[in-house]
């Protein structure tokens, strides 16, 4: 019987498991390459978009089914799906308009509107839903007649009512659709407590964008109305957005810590920037005389956070650093205590921590949470300096920077762990303008934990205190001083939180309360709001969307 050789069985069993093995290599590797070169291809993308119309939203909408593992913020695909968009809509009039879900992806709370036209047609649209107040707009003309109609309450069958009128404003056709978003669910509640206040003035018209609610990261944006109504959600990836910009026809916001996009007026995304070794936190601005954004970031793998201030062209793509605030404030640095954790769970010192960014010309105008101090720095572009610091003197006590310090005029609590500085031009060639700020009124410091705050009479703690307020400054530059002249007490919050002047009214928000509201310009309440959450919110910024 002739003996088995079991060595030379199992080197060709080995052999053959050897081949088989890199065999599956290569073939994961091409179908790897196969769906990248996919995911960069235009025709692939335009031949895998498919459209539907089914019962989900009612017969006569359509709803976008996105090839699969594409991103929404995928360039290609977006491309790809406003031409599909339009061959669909070719040859349909204003009254037989198409009619989409959220076909970029942009706005979980809107639908699209279509329609070819060889005469100017202006379009109006109210939504109805039982139980709720109206929503209505008038919308700006389009040359594309492409529009995205947002204000759909989720939960509800919706009535749309969609107004057709001439160049002359005469109404040419008028058509009712039932919108059935039952089976969307928002990430918020629909509807938030409110609250009439003493004023008779008028809310302004706008929505309410609620930002950072409840976390820092994959917080989307919630748009709410002047009676508590959830109008709007705009979905984010990775990052809350910290405002929300806008670029000559483009809405501006990050959707991760590192991304900006750029979506136009009817919800799709024309254009994303990274930027680069850096993440954001807190703040940015748009430079329209330079075409740029100046940015409030942290260098990646840094041994400390929120110091830097960089720079985004968007002519070019190119990142720049402008600021480390080590660079101007450096004995702080050295001399601050590291906590075990930051605010954030992490080792890295939180020494300045920077909270809001203005700009006027060549100036920078920025909040540092940390050292309860507003810091000017003049020509930042070409030679930055620190301009002047408004603080309490015994924040700079033993410090060299005290020199810096702009005078007090009038008796008022210091700003303590301020948010949310803006720049108001007044006279500014004289010297003189307004700060506006959300003086936290919070007397805590965790890299400063011997400094007492005393100068600061009435300042809470961080989980309590009797009230903030909204600040306005005006600045002296020649005199070097700066003057209270408005004060609102508003709820308290220890951190976040936000002002702004907005058209005629005030807009406050106070995270750590759960509440934001409007005041008339006198400082009377005129509507307060109130949102569950197990945190804060954020910022709450209007916007005229």
């Amino acid at each position: 019987m002739k003996k088995i050789n079991y060595g030379k069985i199992f080197l060709r069993l080995a052999i053959i498991f050897v081949v088989l093995f890199l065999i599956m290599i290569m073939i994961y590797q091409i179908s790897k390459k196969i769906k990248k070169d996919n995911l960069n291809s235009y025709d692939w993308m335009y031949d895998h978009i498919t459209f539907v119309q089914n019962e989900n939203f009612g017969s006569d909408i359509y709803e976008v089914i996105m090839p699969e593992d594409v991103s929404m913020y995928n360039l290609k695909y977006q491309e790809a799906l406003d031409d599909k968009i339009f061959d669909l809509h070719q040859n349909h009039r204003y009254d037989q308009p198409v009619l989409m879900y959220n076909p970029y992806g942009t706005n979980l709370l809107s639908l699209n509107l279509y329609f070819e036209s060889d005469e100017k047609i202006l379009v109006s649209y109210q939504i109805d839903t039982d139980g709720f107040p109206s929503f209505q707009r008038d919308l700006d003309y389009q040359e594309e007649q492409a529009y995205q109609l947002i204000g759909f309450l989720p939960g509800y069958v919706n009535t749309l009512t969609l107004t057709f009128k001439n160049e002359q404003g005469q109404q040419i056709y008028q058509k009712q659709i039932e919108v059935d978003f039952r089976n969307v669910k928002a990430s918020v509640d629909t509807t938030i407590e409110t609250e009439n206040g003493d004023s008779t003035e008028a809310l302004t018209d706008g929505l309410y964008a609620v930002l950072g609610h409840d976390k820092t990261y994959n917080s989307n944006i919630y748009f709410y109305d002047n009676d508590g109504v959830l109008r709007g959600e705009i979905p984010l990836k990775g990052y809350r957005t910290d405002r929300i910009e806008f670029v000559g026809d483009c809405m501006v916001y990050t959707y991760d810590q590192s991304h900006f996009a750029f979506v136009n007026s009817y919800g799709k995304i024309e254009k994303t920037y990274n930027i680069g070794n850096y993440t954001f936190h807190h703040d940015y601005r748009y430079d329209e005389e330079n075409n740029r954004l100046l940015i409030l970031a942290q260098e990646k793998g840094a041994d400390t956070i929120e110091d830097r201030v960089i720079s985004l062209d968007l002519s070019t793509g190119e990142v720049k650093e402008l600021l480390n605030m080590e660079d101007y404030l450096g004995e702080f640095k050295e001399k601050s205590f590291r906590p075990e954790k930051n605010t954030y769970g992490g080792t890295e010192l939180d020494w300045v921590h920077l909270n809001s960014i203005d700009f006027y010309e060549d100036s920078l105008f920025l909040s540092s949470r940390e050292l309860s101090s507003i810091i000017k720095i003049s020509s930042f572009d070409t030679d930055p300096k620190i301009d002047y610091i408004i603080a309490d003197p015994s924040m700079y006590e033993n410090s060299s920077y005290q020199n810096l310090l702009l005078s007090k005029v009038g008796d008022f609590t210091s700003n303590a762990g301020q948010h949310s500085v803006n720049f108001i031009d007044l006279d500014v060639q004289n010297g003189k303008y307004y700060l506006t700020l959300y003086n936290n009124n919070y007397g805590g410091s965790a890299t400063m934990p011997e400094f007492t705050f005393d100068n600061y009479p009435g300042v809470g703690s961080y989980e309590e205190g009797e009230h903030s307020m909204y600040y306005k400054y005006l600045i002296d530059e020649k005199a070097k001083t700066y003057t209270l002249v408005q004060e609102i007490d508003v709820p308290y919050s220890s951190i976040v939180s936000n002002v702004e002047d907005y058209k005629k009214n005030i807009i406050s928000s106070s995270g750590k309360s759960h509440l934001f509201e409007e005041y008339d310009k006198n400082g009377k309440l005129i509507r307060r709001f109130r949102y569950p959450s197990k945190k804060f919110a954020y910022r709450v910024i209007k916007y005229d969307l």
